[in-house]
């Protein structure tokens, strides 16, 4: 059996650097996208923007600015990702760690993942809507693309760190971190990746998970949709101190330094379920 020479190959692994920055180098799909930086970036700003009026700090002035910004800065990182064939290092990815940082006490940290995924969505449904049948072409879209989540995943695990080292306290190496499902339908986290840490996977904390009661069972899969203390009460109709007694409860049943790894070792065992 003969295989045509003009069959697409994929790379192995597709962000091999040698075969991402061939396909690259000459392609009109990317020279494309380089026309049409400010044109995406101002599509993804609007699309966060109207996904995170719920949240006060999104309404601030110069916030459809920043978020133009930031969008702008991304579409440029896949660029260079795609063309270089390097992946994001810790200087390309630094802003995203202060934006965690910033937004801790503003904004969940599901509801930040889902803002990211937003801008990741848009420029992957741009390249598909943009290249041709040509095959160098396809090979060109299957490298952005494979950049695009590269850059997606690498920044969403540095705002993770920086939103954890300000609002948690938990590791905050960035190997310290691995990707799980959380959320549910309706919940600004649904049908996405939260980064969390590792410590996950601890069986003692596993362990102290059986042992909480169905009211803190419920509080705690708020929590793993990312819902404050203040809108678990209103969603569980009980007081704020109740609400902080039950979370203090969990914390120490599981022997774990925060709401967020409970909510990390919750949604592990979930899955592994």
């Amino acid at each position: 059996m003969t295989t045509p020479s003009s069959a697409l190959t994929v790379p192995a692994p597709l962000a091999l650097a040698s075969s991402r920055a061939a396909y690259t180098s000459s392609s009109r799909l990317v020279d494309t996208l380089e026309s049409r930086v400010d044109e995406i970036a101002r599509a993804t700003a609007t699309q966060v923007l109207t996904s995170m009026q719920a949240y006060p700090v999104y309404g601030g002035s110069g916030m459809s600015g920043e978020l133009f910004e930031r969008a702008r800065r991304y579409v440029r990182l896949v660029l260079k990702v795609a063309r270089t064939g390097r992946p994001p290092n810790s200087q390309d990815v630094e802003p995203a760690r202060q934006l965690g940082r910033r937004r801790a006490n503003a904004v969940p940290l599901a509801a930040l993942m889902h803002g990211r995924a937003i801008g990741s969505r848009l420029l992957c449904d741009w390249i598909a809507s943009e290249v041709g049948s040509d095959a160098q072409e396809l090979r060109a879209a299957l490298s952005l693309t494979a950049s695009c989540l590269e850059c997606s995943r690498a920044l969403g695990i540095a705002m993770t760190v920086g939103y954890l080292q300000d609002s948690e306290g938990v590791p905050t190496a960035m190997s310290d971190f691995e990707e799980v499902g959380v959320g549910s339908e309706g919940s600004p986290g649904s049908s996405r990746v939260l980064l969390i840490p590792s410590m996950a996977r601890n069986a003692k904390a596993e362990s102290g998970l059986a042992r909480l009661s169905p009211r803190e069972r419920e509080l705690l899969e708020l929590v793993a949709q990312g819902l404050t203390n203040k809108e678990i009460a209103l969603r569980l109709q009980i007081s704020l101190y109740t609400t902080k007694e039950h979370m203090s409860r969990i914390l120490e049943k599981t022997r774990l330094p925060s709401r967020s790894a409970v909510a990390a070792v919750y949604a592990a065992t979930r899955r592994s379920n």
